[in-house]
């Protein structure tokens, strides 16, 4: 997944030595127990047009062209062959070449996960809807080590910052391949601009019909800060300070307050 703008996506991510995930009271005592960050599939995302295939501009043109390509590069010189899957393409492909192109987009991308997160920690929104209406926990993760940690085990990783439009127009796959790709995974529609989502893509995933989500471990030292909602019970604080000491993880922890004149949240440092 190497774009001619990847690295543009990558230095403004690292430019936030922390980036955020929001999660209710249980899940955050497993993900900081167990030490695990999810990573899904984009088909069980909350969005209908989130990585949706008609973001991308499939033509009848570019679809035979991609044919032909192929069919050049696999048989080479053997002309029967290329005859016979010529045929094929004008036969089954050519009327349903939409359906033909969005199955092979589908299928390029089936062992790619994601995980998102937020460069914000105290965002009112998001501590109502992700953490179970500030019950629940925010956690700061290093980015630059989680960076380094999933290229380590998928070497096709990538860091992409969202964007936000209010109309979708699809790009064309064949003739611009790297800015397709790009808005394919990075676009959502503005009214999700709250969030200021990053993106952790990876390749490399063994999702199926049944599973499209997987744990992948990481070491204590890249969990950086935890933020306790204004609403999040004694019994979960008291959890997670138990978990950080038996993990001996240095933490920094936080008390998300809100400020009744502004309509902001703050956080305050824990001792």
């Amino acid at each position: 997944m190497k774009t001619s703008r990847n690295w543009q996506h990558v230095s403004a991510v690292l430019n936030n030595e922390t980036i955020y995930k929001y999660y209710d009271a249980a899940t955050s005592i497993r993900a900081l127990n167990e030490r695990t960050i999810q990573f899904s599939h984009a088909s069980i995302f909350n969005d209908p047009f989130d990585c949706n295939v008609n973001l991308f501009d499939i033509t009848e043109e570019d679809t035979r062209a991609y044919f032909t390509y192929i069919s050049k590069k696999y048989t080479g010189n053997n002309y029967v062959e290329r005859l016979r899957l010529k045929r094929n393409y004008e036969d089954k492909i050519r009327p349903n070449y939409k359906s033909f192109m969005r199955g092979l987009f589908e299928m390029e991308n089936a062992e790619r996960g994601i995980t998102c997160f937020s460069k914000l920690s105290n965002n009112l929104l998001m501590w109502a809807h992700y953490a179970s209406r500030h019950s629940g926990v925010c956690i700061g993760y290093d980015t630059l080590q989680l960076r380094n940690l999933i290229v380590e085990h998928h070497r096709e990783s990538a860091f992409w910052q969202v964007n936000y439009v209010d109309k979708i127009q699809p790009k064309k796959y064949f003739l611009e391949r790297d800015v397709a790709i790009d808005y394919w995974f990075t676009t959502k529609h503005k009214d999700w601009a709250y969030e200021q989502e990053v993106r952790l893509i990876s390749r490399g995933f063994k999702f199926d019909t049944h599973n499209k989500r997987e744990l992948f471990k990481i070491p204590s030292d890249v969990i950086k800060e935890v933020y306790f909602g204004y609403a999040t019970t004694e019994d979960t604080k008291k959890k997670i300070f138990d978990i950080s000491q038996s993990q001996k993880a240095q933490v920094r922890f936080y008390q998300i307050v809100p400020n009744y004149d502004s309509f902001e949240l703050e956080a305050r440092q824990l001792a």
